[in-house]
């Protein structure tokens, strides 16, 4: 298996969106292309916003890992969030949403990022494993939203 994690460029929103909404469906969260197309280009071209990394086996899209950036001074200042982490089925349990934290927190700290936060969902033991053994910890605090559109 050849594979390779970039940052991911707005040639690459084909390649996406369908791994997206892959996720969605299985997160059970409402994906809207009309709302979601616009919002991965800004994040593809503002790295003000975040970054997306993209993973490919043999040149083939594998995966992708969403970071976003944030404030808090808990941490002392910049903050990133992984709000998606998607591996396609035929390339799990090789390594590659490990690789992908990896390169995440990599880039994470070039950015000047103090901390990193992912969410993962009641019941998701195999996520919630591998986010320990990438060194997360539990933090004892529920995730509340409230959207404002």
């Amino acid at each position: 298996m050849n594979a390779d994690i970039q940052i991911a460029a707005q040639n690459d929103i084909e390649a996406l969106l369908p791994m997206i909404a892959e996720l969605y469906a299985h997160e059970r969260i409402p994906f809207d292309e009309a709302v979601l197309r616009p919002a991965v280009a800004a994040l593809l071209a503002d790295r003000a916003f975040g970054f997306i990394c993209l993973a490919r086996v043999d040149g083939t899209p594998a995966g992708y890992l969403i970071v976003t950036f944030g404030y808090d001074i808990e941490f002392g200042g910049r903050q990133a969030t992984v709000t998606d982490v998607y591996v396609q089925p035929a390339f799990r349990r090789r390594g590659l949403a490990g690789a992908a934290l990896r390169f995440a927190e990599e880039k994470c700290r070039e950015h000047g990022v103090r901390a990193l936060e992912l969410q993962v969902s009641d019941g998701n033991t195999p996520a919630s494993d591998a986010y320990e053994k990438a060194g997360f910890t539990m933090s004892g605090r529920f995730v509340m939203n409230k959207r404002l559109v």
